[in-house]
């Protein structure tokens, strides 16, 4: 299972711990997603951030940056950093 997700809005030069929403299922018993919640700070003339996550699991396995290490031709197990661009409204 997830035991920790970081969060950066710099490009994964600094990372925020997230606040794992622990569904109802028995520890290292989860076999989708973990939801979580995190609170980053922002330059105030950001006019957007690009949020990029990684998951840490029991065996302390850490998503890659991309998916270049591990890519196969049938997809399995390629996942990396997820990268979302979000526009602020200020």
């Amino acid at each position: 299972g997830i035991i920790r997700v970081d969060v950066s809005v710099d490009g994964g030069e600094t990372w925020t711990v997230a606040e794992l929403q622990r569904p109802s299922q028995p520890r290292n018993r989860t076999w989708a997603w973990t939801p979580w919640r995190c609170s980053v700070a922002v330059p105030a003339d950001a006019g957007g951030v690009e949020v990029v996550c990684k998951a840490v699991d029991s065996q302390y396995n850490t998503q890659p940056e991309s998916v270049a290490s591990v890519w196969n031709l049938r997809g399995c197990l390629s996942n990396a950093w997820f990268r979302m661009k979000v526009e602020l409204d200020r």
